[in-house]
């Protein structure tokens, strides 16, 4: 890719890369000022030029592809175009474009090119880029735009750029330019837009709180407002006008309508205080504050700011549905953040798309409107597809739930693309995946096998930390994670788990009841457990992923097996797997050492319509644990088998060897056998305290 496929480029790299301490971190320095490189361009190519030729080159080598009519305006030659195109005959490191009046310059070529432009003449250089930013801008272009003000190093074109076009970039996901600008800008005193496009960039997830409070509060001192809101969070009580209730201007701002902020035009500082208090929304906290909140986001100030630009108006729709989920008004906050998401795809804006689509799968979930939640995150995935790189938040995000959807789907997860959405980039960008792909990375390598104690020590402190601020992560991982600490530390340090889940998503949402389910001491037939469970599934009881709802549907079912109620159990796994099929969710047959596919196996012939998704899924179990044989899925894990489960009940009643094989139907010396390998997996020296331990771990 440095060398844009270039043989010659690429033997002239190796040297370099022959000599490098670090190849990777070589690679990325690598471009046309490589000395070898240059010194072959120069003799090869620019010696051979005439001056006038060399002169055009030069001036139009802006960008990789440089349209003819900007090339006209770089050079001031009307002839610009014979020039280029004489050249590309002669020389394949710029060709014309097809069926385009433009011209490509190859990468090795256009970074040389640029660098000499610096060497010769600084200011030509500067006045260069600033004049394909300018040139840019009149078209709209901001992207491109704001990319030739950052290459012509004039903080006050940078500036201008951000004004004109950052929050358009935002909304499209082209965040990787807007970082590059504001680094371009270091050093220099922080104004109300470029403290509110830090913000922005940042939103909704807000990896950093307290940088978060800062911008804030410089943000609000620059408008002339409070550094901070009324105590307790709320917003400033309003004394004139109803935007003074807001981080926004004083009322005296607002006395006249607000000018449309177009890209051509930029916003005002109107209007960037209507943006602060979009962003605000994000981060309220408490009932009082959320619905305080909300008259923000319909508050005339506000209002005329989401009138006169439809990313502005996309962003505070998306804010106000996430003041609405918070408040579980759920079904609004569905409708309106679907109806975002479907405005933001036709205006092209993925970013948004993404992020409202996203949360709208979220609410839909908690609506108990599973299918949809699976239909709107397929649509998030696509965007997935096309991406090339993980730069921008939109990328990012798109991959991270792509990623996601393979894991609960039972698919091959790649664990070096999670090695990098796991880490910030050079600027420090979040783009809130951070946490969900460590916890994705570390779920992995769980499943693998590898360092099983420090990783689930990893993954719980994580969850700790960060699964208040990243529910749908932690709604993810709760029941894997949960099995995980419950058989290597034992059913009460698992509890903290339990406890965490019902303060992070709720003490009524379905992972706590779940969770407590399978937490419980003994689960007999139609205990208190069992049948809040039933009840919240009966009800919809708001899950954050559908999953849950598979795994809460296979839990029942266990409960129902080990009761010997053979109808219930077959009915109950029936609902799983149709919501699983219906969902493309074989995860959670996986989890408790696969049990669910022991379940669906002992039944393969007898499940109707769902048998062929049934086949899957014991597929599935069998790739993970080949060796396995029919009922025995959890060994891997150390976990007991359903016939190990039966035999272990048998235990506690004081009874002989033969009597406990007598009673299942199989020989002393099967029976034996089994014994041997519950003692072994509970690390317990005899009966006793093999029994001590089961109960211990919730097993009796």
């Amino acid at each position: 890719a440095r060398t844009g496929g270039w043989a010659t480029g690429l033997a002239l790299a190796m040297p370099w890369l022959q000599e490098a301490a670090h190849p990777d971190r070589a690679v990325s320095q690598f471009d046309g000022d490589n000395r070898a490189v240059a010194d072959y361009l120069v003799s090869e190519i620019v010696e051979n030029l005439s001056a006038a030729d060399r002169d055009v080159l030069m001036a139009s080598a802006v960008r990789p592809v440089v349209p003819l009519e900007l090339a006209i305006t770089l050079t001031g030659r009307s002839d610009a175009g014979v020039v280029l195109r004489r050249l590309s005959w002669r020389n394949t490191l710029i060709t014309q474009e097809a069926g385009e009046l433009g011209y490509r310059y190859h990468p090795i070529l256009l970074s040389f090119m640029q660098a000499e432009a610096w060497r010769r003449d600084s200011r030509i250089a500067e006045a260069g880029h600033g004049c394909a930013a300018e040139w840019y801008a009149r078209r709209g272009d901001g992207a491109n735009a704001l990319e030739q003000a950052v290459l012509s190093r004039r903080t006050e074109l940078i500036s201008v750029m951000l004004e004109r076009f950052a929050v358009e970039l935002f909304a499209v996901g082209r965040s990787t330019m807007v970082v590059r600008a504001l680094r371009g800008l270091k050093g220099v005193p922080d104004t109300v837009s470029s403290l509110v496009i830090r913000l922005l960039l940042d939103t909704p997830y807000f990896a950093d709180t307290r940088l978060a409070d800062n911008i804030v509060a410089a943000a609000r001192s620059r408008l002339g407002l409070p550094t901070s809101p009324a105590a307790g969070g709320a917003p400033a009580q309003a004394t004139a006008a109803p935007v003074a209730s807001a981080a926004a201007p004083p009322a005296s701002a607002t006395a006249t309508p607000l000018a449309p902020a177009t890209p051509t035009d930029g916003f005002d500082s109107t209007s960037w205080a209507a943006l602060l208090s979009i962003l605000q929304a994000f981060r309220a906290v408490g009932r009082d504050r959320l619905l305080a909140q909300l008259e923000i986001l319909e508050s005339p100030a506000v209002r005329a700011a989401r009138q006169a630009d439809l990313a502005v108006d996309l962003l505070a729709a998306t804010a106000a549905g996430w003041c609405l989920q918070a408040l579980k008004r759920l079904p609004e906050a569905e409708t309106m953040l679907i109806e975002v998401s479907q405005t933001a795809k036709a205006a092209g804006y993925e970013w948004l798309f993404l992020l409202a689509s996203d949360l709208a799968s979220a609410a839909a979930s908690r609506n108990g409107h599973w299918m949809l939640a699976s239909t709107l995150e397929a649509q998030v995935v696509d965007i997935a597809g096309s991406t090339t790189s993980l730069a921008d938040r939109r990328s990012a995000r798109a991959t991270l739930l792509l990623l996601i959807r393979a894991y609960e789907h039972g698919e091959p997860v790649s664990m070096s693309t999670l090695e990098k959405l796991s880490n910030p980039d050079a600027a420090g960008a979040d783009f809130g995946v951070i946490v969900p792909a460590s916890t994705l990375q570390l779920l992995v390598a769980l499943d693998g096998g590898a360092n099983p104690r420090v990783n689930l020590d990893r993954l719980s402190r994580l969850m700790v930390e960060a699964g208040a601020g990243h529910p749908q992560t932690l709604s993810a991982c709760c029941v894997h994670l949960y099995d995980l600490m419950s058989t290597l530390e034992g059913r009460t340090e698992a509890r903290t788990i339990v406890r965490l889940v019902e303060g992070a998503l709720g003490d009524d949402s379905l992972e706590a009841e779940l969770l407590r389910l399978v937490s419980a001491p003994s689960v007999r037939a139609h205990e208190p457990a069992e049948l809040a469970l039933e009840e919240a599934l009966a009800h919809s009881r708001y899950s954050w992923r559908g999953s849950t709802v598979v795994s809460a549907w296979l839990a029942l079912a266990q409960v129902a097996e080990n009761t010997h109620r053979r109808a219930d159990a077959e009915s109950r796994l029936i609902m799983a797997l149709r919501i699983g099929e219906q969902l493309g969710l074989e995860r959670p047959f996986l989890n408790f050492g696969a049990q669910g596919a022991a379940l669906v196996q002992s039944r393969l012939g007898r499940l109707g319509a769902w048998g062929t998704f049934a086949n899957r899924v014991v597929g599935r179990a069998l790739e993970r644990n080949p060796e396995a044989s029919v009922d025995a899925f959890g060994a891997a894990h150390g976990l007991l088998t359903h016939r190990e489960h039966e035999l272990l009940r048998e235990l506690p009643l004081h009874q002989t060897v033969i009597e406990i094989a007598a009673k299942q139907n199989v020989s002393a010396n099967t029976a034996k056998t089994h014994l041997r390998s519950i003692y072994s997996k509970l690390g317990a020296s005899d009966r006793a305290a093999a029994v001590a331990i089961a109960r211990e771990r919730g097993l009796l």
